[in-house]
């Protein structure tokens, strides 16, 4: 007589659970942000940082990660305008997942200033707008231009300076444009960058019969 044993195993642990979650944090230009949050799991839970839904990479010039004792740490070194968003630690064992949520914002009152680089032939025209309104130099404002590299700086930035900013780069063969749109909530300011886009403007001609193109990026 033969008998069957039917053996079931279930995997024993504890997901995920947030103890301390993140916490909206402010920082100014040149500083590093700090994002820290408290996840406890068995097995210890791994992490994984976004800002704005893009995965962010660790051990880079830019962000470190850090794992310790239960404690999540992001920072965000060199902090500069284009690092203000919505910050996302998510942790996960084979037992689940658990998210946590914070803005990293920039102080109101501070320094905003925007650098591109643009070339082309005949060398482009360059104008800022925000708004739809051209900018000009004031006691606030900087507009500077050295060969290819040009800057917008606005000091001691106030609610009057959120909305879209347009960097409009122009010559007699076409245009580009590169926008950002920054948003000014209470005492703070929070900006939001456009996706990073290769934009180009270019015109051909032909001379002994090869075809040339003259290029402009902003």
């Amino acid at each position: 007589m033969k008998h069957k044993f039917t053996f079931a195993f279930e995997d024993t642990g504890e997901g995920p659970q947030v103890f301390r979650e993140l916490e909206n944090i402010s920082c100014s230009e040149g500083q590093t942000a700090v994002l820290e949050c408290q996840i406890s799991g068995e097995p210890a839970p791994s992490a994984a940082w976004s800002r704005d839904d893009t995965c962010l990479e660790p051990e880079t010039d830019k962000y470190t990660f850090e794992e310790h004792d239960k404690i999540y740490r992001l920072y965000i070194h060199d902090f500069t305008y284009y690092d203000a968003g919505t910050y996302r630690c998510t942790a996960t064992n084979k037992m689940g997942q658990v998210e946590s949520v914070a803005d990293v914002r920039v102080f109101e009152g501070d320094t905003l200033r925007f650098n591109a680089e643009v070339f082309g032939l005949p060398s482009p025209d360059v104008k800022w707008f925000r708004n739809k309104t051209q900018l000009v130099p004031d006691n606030r404002t900087t507009i500077e231009r050295d060969g290819d590299n040009i800057s917008l700086e606005i000091r001691n930035l106030s609610k009057a300076d959120q909305g879209e900013y347009i960097c409009e780069a122009v010559n007699y063969v076409g245009e580009a444009k590169s926008v950002a749109l920054v948003v000014v909530i209470s005492q703070e300011a929070r900006m939001i960058p456009a996706p990073k886009l290769l934009l180009g403007i270019y015109c051909t001609f032909k001379y002994q019969n090869v075809v040339h193109k003259i290029y402009c990026r902003l």
